[in-house]
């Protein structure tokens, strides 16, 4: 799912597909599937699903506005600590939320 998360979150970010880099995240995702999986088939299916739950998980509130945060604290500084990481979430979740309900 991490090897998807970074794609779709460009996708959904800047409105297109990533112009370079994925293609080594996605063949790994279908490298590991084949281990786990007894087809090619169930190999596609089961990539497909890996996609389509990261994406729903990253593009659904109220993990898209920390999304969002993270990469706008990223833009500014390019590399965040776990300690910068969480403040910049904590600033855009509800009141009340829990942190690790988001993530």
């Amino acid at each position: 799912m991490t090897a998807f998360a970074g794609s779709i979150a460009e996708v959904q970010y800047c409105g297109h597909e990533p112009a370079f880099g994925h293609e080594s995240d996605i063949a790994g995702v279908v490298e590991l599937a084949m281990v786990v999986c007894g087809s090619t088939d169930e190999t596609e299916e089961y990539s497909n699903w890996l996609w389509h739950r990261t994406r729903n998980l990253i593009t659904n509130e109220p993990r898209w506005t920390a999304v969002v945060a993270v990469a706008d604290a990223l833009l500014k500084s390019r590399t965040l600590t776990p300690e910068q990481t969480e403040p910049a979430i904590a600033r855009v979740i509800p009141t009340g939320l829990s942190l690790a309900r988001v993530m």
